[in-house]
């Protein structure tokens, strides 16, 4: 005989209603009951699958992930329940920018007290790359501090890991400690505020996603059905860290290595090489990517260069794993800039006491401007708009030193050790 099961959930209950044979019935909601506990089919949908993103999740209708086209999906709450906003990649592309506090759009999202008009709105998103870092489409979070003129610096990438663990262990307590520098800071995570703890000066801090557009969602739906990364080809892909970095020692009979060796040595006379190793930094290079592709989306002039820095050698492994911060590798010479110095010229830090370490960096200096002292950022265009430049140099016409104050616009590709 036919029979019908209707199951009912509330938040702290499960109701079966069953019509028809009810003996017939009886076996199969049991049956039903063990292989969809009740805890599971409750549990509200607050995450998107990220295996339906790659066209493999076979769970269907008991899927315990939103399935979308995309890591993320704004929603509103319309008083009958949730439903997606169209606005979906420009509300998360004004999220992403730690800079603002409401989206565009009429009526705004806004970010710091989640609503739009009167109606709550939610984000709903992928699974943190914390939890799982081979997730190539799993939610990567940055955490900003703003400086003066609300200008927003990122944290070192060791430093987002750790902050982005304690702020999701309640048990690891409200209040994360970290040293930068000769300076020791503490960020109170319910206030959301950084505090020098001999200055006592606070900066206001926010956490907020790393962007991904739909370029960006296809183009690593494809990397990986075609069972490739998204990194050079010329990189050792057996040597591809999930976190942190590889140094890839190049022989010195490469056309690699050959390359390196007459850039540096074109105005660097006079030095001996000992090694050239090429820096595979996964996490890094993903942000410079971004980053090249939001200058590009954005109609900037992308101007991608190959530039020198040197230093000493205890910042060469920091800046391996977490790229340029010029409050730490800086010296007192900042005329254009306080920001991360890069110059033409191997010839322009040979001279410095104590540089045997050169990297060869990608840098995207874009649209510059000659800078001065004061620079925290690139000042704006004088074209009336809020549009600045992307970085500052000593000279228009001929520029042999640049600035950039944006660490995602640098991903130092190569180290020599002379």
């Amino acid at each position: 005989m036919a029979f019908h099961i209707h199951i009912r959930e509330d938040v702290d209950k499960r109701e079966i209603e069953i019509t028809g044979n009810t003996n017939d019935a009886m076996g199969y909601a049991e049956t039903l009951l063990q292989t969809y506990p009740f805890h599971k089919i409750m549990k509200e949908k607050k995450e998107i699958c990220h295996g339906f993103l790659f066209g493999r999740c076979f769970e269907g209708d008991v899927c315990m992930g939103v399935h979308s086209t995309m890591p993320y999906q704004w929603e509103v709450d319309n008083g009958l329940g949730w439903s997606c906003i169209p606005e979906n990649e420009g509300i998360e592309r004004d999220y992403c920018d730690p800079a603002k506090t409401e989206s565009h759009g009429i009526p705004p999202v806004n970010f710091i007290l989640m609503i739009r008009g009167h109606s709550k709105v939610r984000r709903l998103a992928t699974v943190s790359s914390l939890d799982q870092p081979e997730a190539v489409l799993a939610t990567k979070w940055a955490w900003y501090w703003e400086e003066e003129d609300e200008c927003w610096n990122v944290f070192w990438s060791s430093t987002m890991e750790d902050l982005e663990r304690v702020y999701r262990d309640p048990s690891l307590g409200s209040v994360f400690e970290f040293t930068a520098g000769r300076h020791t800071y503490e960020v109170n995570l319910e206030d959301m505020i950084q505090s020098n703890k001999s200055s006592h000066t606070q900066r206001l801090v926010r956490r907020r996603p790393i962007f991904k557009s739909p370029r960006d969602v296809q183009r690593a739906i494809c990397m990986s059905n075609t069972n490739s990364s998204i990194v050079p080809p010329y990189w050792d892909q057996s040597r591809l860290p999930g976190n942190g970095f590889e140094m890839v020692l190049l022989p010195s009979s490469t056309a690699e290595h050959k390359d390196i060796k007459a850039r540096f040595e074109k105005t660097a006379v006079g030095f001996h090489i000992l090694t050239i190793e090429r820096v595979q930094n996964l996490y890094q290079w993903n942000f410079y990517e971004l980053q090249r592709d939001q200058m590009k989306s954005s109609g900037t002039s992308i101007m991608e260069k190959q530039l020198f820095h040197g230093t000493v050698s205890e910042h060469v492994d920091r800046i391996c794993k977490d790229n340029f911060d010029w409050r730490v590798c800086r010296n007192n010479d900042i005329p254009y800039g306080k920001g991360n110095y890069f110059a033409r010229d191997a010839s322009y830090y040979t001279s410095q006491s104590g540089v045997r370490s050169m990297f060869v960096c990608r840098v995207l200096v874009g649209d510059y401007t000659v800078g001065n002292s004061s620079c925290r950022t690139p000042p704006l265009k004088e074209t009336g708009g809020s549009i600045a430049y992307d970085s500052c140099v000593d000279n228009i016409q001929e520029p042999h030193v640049f600035v950039v104050f944006k660490k995602s616009q640098i991903y130092p590709e190569y180290l020599i050790t002379f």
